[in-house]
């Protein structure tokens, strides 16, 4: 059976400036704790996003750490707080990418994600797909937070690597 998704045009994808659209992306992350019997899942609730493939940077992703939820207030203070991301002295989490290959519906990246003060370099292969006529974006990435400074962990109860996702609705940049 064929898919009726029509499939992502790689030379328009390349030659329009894009943004993330907001209403209809999410910035997301997992976390093992308990030694790796629960996981804590969380989400950004303010961030934006643009891929531009003939600039450099060609993505560029900024989060506002301190929209951290993960629908339980006192982690979240807790997680705003020096031990982890420091939102006072670092209010962004950003990613800026180093080079963007893009290959049909698939884009390899590679860039630094910056946070708490600290950066990590990250490679990735992102999905590209045609939804309702416009490209989406999903990006799923293990960085080991404990080289961004997120040490805390009592009694070895959070265990890395974080898992970030982005999945997004591009728009024009216009």
């Amino acid at each position: 059976m064929e898919s009726s998704t029509p499939p992502v045009d790689a030379s328009d994808i390349a030659r329009t400036p894009w943004k993330l659209d907001p209403d209809r992306s999410q910035v997301e992350f997992r976390v093992r704790t308990f030694w790796g019997l629960s996981t804590v899942k969380g989400k950004f609730g303010t961030y934006a996003g643009r891929m531009d493939l003939s600039s450099e940077p060609a993505i560029v992703l900024t989060v506002e750490a301190n929209t951290i939820n993960t629908k339980n207030k006192k982690r979240d203070d807790h997680l705003r707080s020096k031990e982890f991301f420091d939102v006072d002295e670092f209010p962004e989490v950003i990613f800026v990418s180093e080079s963007v290959t893009i290959d049909g519906e698939t884009l390899h990246v590679l860039g630094y994600l910056h946070a708490a003060g600290h950066r990590v370099q990250v490679e990735n292969t992102a999905t590209l797909k045609m939804v309702e006529g416009e490209p989406e974006v999903e990006a799923v990435v293990e960085v080991d937070q404990t080289q961004l400074g997120m040490t805390y962990s009592p009694v070895g109860m959070v265990k890395p690597p974080s898992t970030l996702t982005v999945k997004g609705r591009l728009i024009p940049d216009r």
